[in-house]
């Protein structure tokens, strides 16, 4: 029961934020904003910032507030408020990823389409921790951090400098006189 209520906070929060992105106001076409190349530069930027911390060169902490947040997790509002805080947590290492969908999103402007693919991915965020709230013995199962880990986030980080390097060759060309 608690589990399905986490699981619940998690979609929650990402319905919350594509509600968020239908306020946004002035998107027409994102394919528009590919016509700036100062756009593609700072998207370049970004991406290669995300590769970096992924290949372990920095890392960002959160507030130290954010990690006093303990709700008791015994009752249905410290479940769903342990579900948003978990996709709060989460939206770091999903940024990269998200963004596009985000920026995708705020373009269409149709609220069904933003909220049925913020449903989605908190919904794909979700279903893992509903699956093991409800079966519990597949915990242990679960690999644990380590060299494995660290390779796939290293693996991860080279791609994200190759998508970097992409946008800022092409962000370079626009801005070449």
């Amino acid at each position: 029961y608690l589990g399905s209520i986490m699981s619940a906070g998690v979609v929650a929060f990402w319905l919350i934020l594509g509600v968020l992105i239908l306020t946004i106001s002035g998107f027409t076409a994102i394919s528009s904003l590919f016509a700036y190349p100062l756009v593609i530069l700072g998207i370049g930027i970004f991406i290669l910032l995300m590769g970096l911390g992924m290949l372990g060169l920095f890392t960002v902490s959160l507030p130290q507030s954010v990690y006093l947040l303990n709700p008791k997790q015994e009752t249905a509002t410290g479940s769903s408020m342990f579900g948003i805080l978990t996709a709060v947590l989460a939206t770091p290492c999903t940024a990269p990823f998200m963004g596009t969908a985000a920026a995708w999103a705020a373009a269409t402007k149709n609220p069904a389409m933003v909220l049925g693919v913020f449903g989605a991915i908190g919904l794909g965020m979700a279903v893992p921790y509903f699956v093991l709230a409800a079966n519990p013995k597949l915990v242990r199962k679960m690999p644990s951090a380590g060299p494995a880990s660290d390779l796939v986030k290293q693996v991860m980080g080279g791609l994200m400098m190759a998508v970097a390097v992409f946008f800022l060759g092409n962000a370079l060309l626009g801005l070449w006189p």
